[in-house]
């Protein structure tokens, strides 16, 4: 089992009491987006996981769950977002210098292998258009090289939740997005400018669940959770299933994720994990870092043999 904290939130960024506790106690809630009533359990005991995989913008106050969980003898995977965009997009985020110093300690910590670097989404706009990419980019590709071993990049997607927020940018700070899917000069420009400054530090570089062929600029599409890699890292095979839960293109193996939407402080423009602003203020009335569930406090449901269905009602 490969247990995700989180694709839906931020929760090292976040959440760092509420995972510790879950660590000490082996057991989390995992609760089906689609269905509340659907809740899963999911034992965190170092027998049970093949792999912790973390996701965040800025891990710097998830030191205490790392340290835990090393000591349990987890084995994890780090993917780190770094984007540099302009506060406009990212308002809450700490500064880039900050926060690259948080990644250069992580990989000193976990090792370059399992860190890695995520460049996304990438949005070109009036204020971010490929030079602009090309040189934050390579200005962070700089100051991670001998950090990370591998990029992860792709471009936004725009789903109605998105485009809300978009259309706030626009009215509010006067940026214009511009489509990657149509805009094909724009995307060609970005994805070489990256391509070039990854192999120069050392970096292999990949897509994520994008749709678009850039094989010309030297940039093939790749899974986050690459299975070869998932079992590099957990030193054994892993019987995973293709992830069917994702967006359309991904191509990782499946994992169990621990986290809830609506629940990420961070109020990015671009974040594909929550609906409204308003939403987050609700569902955080509704977080108790002693529950085993990052939301409410969902009845528990008896453990479940493997060959049973995902889910089990509460």
């Amino acid at each position: 089992m490969i247990v995700s904290v989180s694709r839906r939130t931020d929760i090292p960024a976040f959440y760092n009491a509420w995972f510790s506790l879950r660590l000490r106690e082996g057991l989390a809630l995992s609760i089906n987006p689609m269905n509340p009533r659907q809740v899963r359990r999911v034992p965190l005991t170092p027998d049970a996981v093949d792999l912790l995989v973390f996701w965040s913008k800025n891990p710097a106050p998830f030191s205490g769950s790392l340290d835990l969980a090393a000591d349990r003898g987890f084995r994890s995977l780090f993917f780190y977002t770094l984007n540099g965009y302009p506060r406009a997009f990212e308002p809450r985020l700490p500064s880039l210098e900050r926060r690259i110093d948080a990644f250069l300690r992580l990989a000193e910590r976990l090792g370059p292998e399992r860190v890695v670097w995520r460049y996304d989404p990438i949005i070109l706009s009036n204020v971010t258009p490929p030079q602009f990419h090309a040189d934050t980019f390579g200005r962070i590709a700089e100051a991670l090289s001998g950090a990370t071993q591998r990029v992860i990049i792709s471009f936004l997607d725009v789903y109605p939740k998105v485009q809300r927020r978009l259309d706030a940018l626009r009215r509010d700070h006067g940026v214009h997005c511009h489509d990657a899917r149509t805009d094909h000069a724009g995307r060609n420009d970005t994805v070489r400018a990256l391509a070039c400054a990854a192999n120069a530090h050392g970096m292999h570089i990949q897509t994520c669940a994008e749709s678009a062929d850039l094989a010309a600029h030297g940039v093939h599409p790749g899974a986050c959770l690459d299975r070869a890699l998932v079992e590099r890292l957990a030193s054994r095979p892993i019987h995973a299933a293709p992830d069917t839960g994702q967006r359309a293109g991904c191509r990782c193996v499946s994992s169990v994720d621990i986290g809830v939407y609506d629940t990420c402080r961070f109020k990015c423009a671009y974040c594909y994990a929550t609906s409204r602003e308003r939403n987050v203020v609700e569902t955080l009335r509704e977080h108790d870092p002693h529950s085993p569930a990052l939301v409410g406090w969902p009845k528990v449901p008896q453990e479940q043999p493997r060959q049973l269905s995902l889910w089990q009602s509460s």
